[in-house]
């Protein structure tokens, strides 16, 4: 697949740090050690990434998320960053096994899809903390399997999580590294992802879930992988971009993301 275009669309497009990111995804170049640090010296004291990524803000479990992906993207997934956001992560678990936002953060103008004490937002943020818990290599504590407990009552016959999409993706991936692709709620969750048409579904989205399931194991030649990955091809625009669910105005990221997920599984070049 010829990515010119896509390349010449972040990199006429993007900030430097996304341009960072797409040369790490794309070729393993390590950026720059001032974009990095611009970006790392976000991070607080406590481990966690500022509200709205405005240096000083409190801690957020929403942005805190997202800066783990980028940094994972950067190639930084193992780092002193990284460790220190996912000890942020476990800190603030709660004792039945979920997640919640801090609802002092409301008035710093949370994404819209974030309410804290909301039964759909603590599912979601339960189901990316456990992603995390799982990639960065602690499937085996107490706290993964607490979350993946408290997940599991949502999650309904269909497969479906209650809630986002994104949050049967998320969870379907914990599932996977959890116990295997053929784990009862792993099988259940790729089944609902694929029973859902696929003109539901953006670039954006698929290019995370394909991302997420790759990440728990999922290959190129697994059926769920090879079904979105067909799809997400036929979806790349003539400017070279995939367009996202928030608009085009994060079409960068959602090129980022796809290039991403086809690399991962072999459908661009080495």
């Amino acid at each position: 697949m010829d990515i010119k275009r896509s390349e010449t669309f972040v990199a006429e497009k993007g900030s430097e740090l996304e341009i960072a990111r797409m040369q790490f995804v794309l070729h393993g170049e390590n950026p720059e050690p001032d974009v990095l640090e611009r970006f790392t010296t976000l991070q607080n004291q406590d481990g966690g990434f500022p509200c709205g990524l405005i240096k000083d803000n409190p801690s957020s479990l929403d942005r805190t998320h997202l800066a783990l992906w980028w940094l994972d993207e950067l190639g930084r997934l193992e780092s002193p960053e990284v460790d220190r956001g996912i000890d942020y992560l476990i800190r603030k678990q709660n004792v039945d096994g979920s997640w919640d936002e801090d609802p002092s953060l409301i008035r710093r103008g949370l994404p819209p899809w974030i309410i804290p004490g909301d039964l759909l937002t603590q599912l979601y943020l339960t189901a990316y903390s456990a992603y995390w818990l799982g990639v960065s290599g602690h499937r085996g504590q107490s706290g993964f399997q607490r979350a993946l407990d408290f997940l599991m009552e949502y999650q309904d016959e269909s497969g479906e999580f209650r809630g986002y999409l994104h949050t049967t993706w998320l969870a379907t991936s914990a599932y996977i590294m959890a116990d295997g692709q053929n784990s009862v709620p792993a099988k259940k969750g790729m089944q609902a992802l694929m029973a859902r048409p696929l003109s539901e579904y953006e670039a954006s989205q698929l290019a995370w879930l394909l991302n997420c399931v790759n990440a728990a194991g999922l290959s190129r030649g697994h059926h769920v992988a090879r079904h979105f990955l067909i799809y997400l091809r036929q979806l790349r625009r003539e400017d070279g971009s995939w367009a996202s669910e928030d608009g085009d105005i994060h079409a960068v990221e959602s090129t980022i993301e796809s290039l991403r997920a086809l690399k991962r599984f072999g459908y661009l070049a080495k």
